[in-house]
């Protein structure tokens, strides 16, 4: 596809058929025949605005110097857009002769195009190359729907069968309706004097009157009653008079009345003129119609589609129409008009008139369907003089609830809203500000643990807004006591809301002090966060009685650390075994498993850390495995080396008899095998001694064949 500055230089030079300007932003792409993008500087045609190739565009407009241009670049003048119209269409379409002549095959959708779009002149032409109008009923019905009176009496003089076509039904319409679809009323008189009449109905029930009463065409409805139409019948499907009041052309309402319709005529379905007109919203034509005395009677699912103004005009016409029964229509069909709704608040209800149930509909709709309901009808005299049913208690979520704030609703006194919807206004940082935490009078009424649960899920240290915020709130929250009730892992576990969100907190250390021993266990044993940057809380965790173990595997705080932390460097790590050491915690303890700290990580950061620490490289679980067994066996060669570089024993046997040089080997490790031996590995320690080694090492599978040689020439050796 062509960029955008180029597709829209490239309309703009085919329109001036400046082929020059054209080919030096074609030659900067190998192919001519990629799409345009829509045009943005311009508003062309909708016909080829909408991403065809340029030769479509140059055909259109018959820019002869760009088609050539385009043909000598390559462009295909069989290139189909959207796999349906072709170069010799969109000439037909724009009319465009020149064009047309370069083509030897015309098929007949080029003369379709070509009636459609009124080109008389390529009609002709294309006639003139075969092509039979009685072949396709589409020529002639094509024809009378072009508004070319031209093109139809020249169809007419070529076609013999012009009067029969035109009866006939193409689709589910005769040519007769489709020139009234079209409101070309020259076409109509020419068809009716051939001797056609609008006196049947098509499968599904149109009428030739019918489609002009629709497309506000008054003088082709003159001319369908002046030769007959019998627009009077009643119980069809489709009406006149009913369709052109429904699509609110008053000037054909006023005829047909004039012409002696019922103003009560109904459709077969029930609908009467004055129905539809109420329900489109057709001021002028309802008023006509009451003027006139058409009959009413007061249906309320009716007067819930009406506009304002027809709501009024029936108030006028009727006297009082109860607008309590309306609004609950209204609120059946979700407020889906809401002029309406709006003007009932401001002119005939008022909040506390409502039943509950229909105040709560609409904070419901406002929230879940349509967020400008609210907004539409705040400022209604029916909404703010309300002193009953005060809008906050039927807040859905916080939005709502700091919207009525911001509109300069008073809060009830002792207010408490379920689903924590105050809460969530006060601590939700895209809403909340000063004013409205000190409009919250009674503070300590809510639900402390939530609040700060949200204050902390929330919290984003690098917002200075948010951090002001945070104090505020905090400090309402001490001036109405204590944050009491120690906090539970309900809210705050489950991943809900992780221990790193806690530690960046400022008021980390009033919050910790506040949860009982099971909720500091629960949340800070599962996923712990370590960094140098959080010591003082740790340190404040440890004052205040915090282990850090998990009494459930009898691990200690370095396992922990091991497990779960991603530092990004050894002095890091350093930093934080070092404080945890210094506080009492063994570097070597090992777990359930017999596991020390060491076993819990792959990192070599953290590994130099802890051995550099005085970690002990040779402690065994109860399996007999070392770290070296467990570098080897998941085969990594950088452990490897740091463990012996720290004095691990490369000849240590787990419970099984196994070196970590026979684990190496196993699992064809031929580069930590080769690193083991160099360092001190023994062969005749290998189960089955040194010449079952050398065979298993033969046996070992890798890719690097030269390597495994040299591994093979090293235990030779050393047998």
């Amino acid at each position: 596809m062509f960029n955008q500055d180029d597709s829209n230089a490239i309309y703009r030079f085919i329109v001036d058929d400046d082929a020059e300007s054209l080919a030096s932003i074609l030659s900067n792409y190998e192919n001519p025949n990629l799409m345009l993008q829509e045009p943005t500087d311009y508003k062309y045609p909708r016909i080829i605005a909408n991403s065809p190739c340029p030769i479509h565009v140059a055909a259109f407009f018959g820019s002869e110097n760009c088609y050539d241009s385009l043909l000598n670049y390559g462009a295909d003048e069989k290139i189909k857009y959207l796999n349906t119209w072709e170069v010799r269409h969109f000439a037909a379409i724009g009319g465009q002769l020149s064009i047309l002549r370069r083509f030897s095959d015309i098929d007949d959708y080029s003369m379709i195009y070509a009636i459609r779009y009124g080109n008389l002149d390529c009609v002709k032409f294309i006639w003139s190359k075969g092509i039979d109008f009685s072949s396709d009923y589409a020529f002639v019905h094509e024809a009378c729907e072009s508004k070319s009176l031209e093109i139809v009496q020249f169809i007419y003089e070529q076609c013999p069968d012009f009067v029969k076509i035109a009866s006939r039904y193409y689709g589910d319409e005769n040519a007769l309706m489709r020139a009234a679809k079209s409101g070309c009323v020259d076409i109509v008189n020419f068809l009716l004097k051939l001797g056609l009449r609008d006196n049947i109905t098509s499968g599904t029930g149109l009428t030739a009157i019918y489609l002009a009463a629709r497309v506000g065409s008054l003088s082709c409805v003159k001319a369908l009653v002046e030769s007959g139409s019998r627009f009077k019948r009643r119980r069809r499907k489709y009406n006149c008079f009913v369709e052109a009041a429904t699509q609110g052309h008053l000037d054909i309402v006023k005829y047909l009345l004039d012409k002696g319709i019922d103003i009560n005529i109904t459709t077969s379905d029930g609908y009467d003129a004055l129905t539809c007109a109420i329900e489109k919203g057709r001021y002028s034509v309802v008023k006509y119609l009451l003027m006139k005395g058409a009959k009413k009677t007061i249906d309320i699912k009716e007067f819930a589609l009406a506009t304002p103004e027809i709501y009024d005009l029936f108030i006028n016409h009727f006297g009082k129409i109860d607008p309590i029964s309306v609004f609950e229509k209204l609120a059946s069909n979700d407020f889906k008009n809401i002029n309406l709704t709006k003007h009932l608040f401001e002119n005939y209800i008022n909040l506390d008139d409502l039943p509950l149930d229909l105040i709560s509909k609409i904070f419901y709709c406002d929230k879940f369907l349509n967020r400008k309901i609210l907004k539409e009808i705040w400022n209604t005299k029916g909404f703010l003089t309300c002193n009953q049913n005060n809008p906050f208690l039927f807040c859905r979520d916080s939005q709502q609830f700091v919207f009525l704030f911001n509109c300069g609703f008073k809060l009830p006194k002792d207010c408490k809203l379920k689903d924590h919807i105050i809460e969530d206004a006060l601590t939700d940082y895209r809403y909340t500000n000063s004013k409205l935490i000190d409009f919250v009078e009674d503070i300590g009424s809510l639900d402390i643990q939530y609040i700060v649960f949200r204050l902390v899920k929330n919290y984003n240290e690098n917002d200075d807004r948010i951090n002001e915020l945070n104090s505020i709130i905090f400090e309402r929250l001490r001036q109405a006591g204590p944050i009491k009730y120690s906090l539970s892992p309900i809210l705050f576990g489950y991943r809900l809301i992780g221990t790193s969100n806690f530690l960046r907190y400022p008021y980390f250390c009033e919050i910790f002090d506040q949860m009982d021993n099971r909720t500091r266990y629960e949340i800070f044993t599962r996923d712990l966060i370590f960094s140098a940057k959080y010591l003082d809380k740790y340190e404040h965790m440890l004052k205040r009685g915090f282990s850090f173990s998990s009494g459930k595997y009898e691990e200690n705080v370095l396992h922990l650390l091991m497990r779960y932390s991603k530092l990004d460097s050894v002095a890091e790590y350093k930093q934080i075994a070092e404080f945890f050491i210094k506080a009492g915690c063994n570097i070597n303890q090992t777990n359930r498993s017999g596991e020390p700290p060491l076993f819990y990580t792959n990192n070599p950061n953290a590994i130099q850390a802890i051995l550099e620490l005085g970690a002990d490289p040779n402690i065994q679980n109860f399996s007999g495995y070392s770290a070296l067994h467990l570098a080897c066996q998941f085969k990594k060669l950088y452990l490897v080396k740091l463990l012996l570089d720290y004095g691990a024993d490369p000849n240590k046997k787990t419970k099984r008899g196994l070196s970590p040089l026979a684990i190496a080997i196993s699992n064809n490790q031929s580069d930590i095998a080769f690193y083991l031996i160099q360092h001190g590995a023994k062969i005749s320690e290998f189960p089955g001694g040194s010449e079952n080694c050398l065979e298993e090492a033969k046996m070992l599978y890798t890719r690097d064949l030269n390597f495994k040689k040299e591994l093979i020439d090293l235990i030779s050796s050393n047998l």
